[in-house]
C-alpha cells in the first residue's frame, strides 16, 4: 500500500514517464530501498525531497506537494502485515492500534512494559 508520499512520487514518475528503476539510478538509491519508502517500509531520507527537487528540477508547488506528503507518511505506520498473521493475531493488533490512544496512562505502561519484555 503506497504512502500518501509514494502516492505523489508514482503519480510524477507516471507523469514523466520513468520507470522505478531511472528514478532510482538518477537519484543515486537501490530499486528496492525507492520502492520501500513509496510503501512506507522505509522511512523518507531527509534530503530526498532536495535531491528530488535538483535532478528534476521541480517547481514550488510540487516540492511543497512533496513536503506535506512525507509530512503525513512520517506520521503512518505501514510495516505491520497482516496477510501472514493468523486470525487471532490479527484481531488482536487491529484492537490494540484502534483501542491504544482511549487507554488509561498506566495501562499504557503496562501494555508496553509487556511488549518491551520487561515484566
Amino acid at each position: 500500500m503506497l504512502t500518501a508520499f509514494g502516492k505523489v512520487l508514482r503519480k510524477f514518475r507516471i507523469e514523466h514517464q520513468l520507470l522505478l528503476k531511472d528514478m532510482a539510478d538518477r537519484l543515486d538509491v537501490t530499486v528496492a530501498f525507492l520502492s520501500a519508502v513509496e510503501v512506507g517500509r522505509k522511512k523518507i531520507p531527509a534530503n530526498l525531497i532536495s535531491k528530488l527537487k535538483s535532478v528534476y528540477t521541480l517547481d514550488e508547488e510540487r516540492v511543497k506537494e512533496l513536503v506535506e506528503a512525507a509530512a503525513i507518511s512520517n506520521n503512518e505506520v505501514r510495516f505491520v502485515n497482516l496477510d501472514q498473521m493468523k486470525l487471532p493475531d490479527r484481531e488482536g493488533v487491529l484492537a490494540f492500534a484502534k483501542n491504544f490512544e482511549n487507554l488509561k496512562s498506566d495501562e499504557k505502561e503496562k501494555i508496553i512494559s509487556i511488549l518491551k519484555g520487561i515484566s
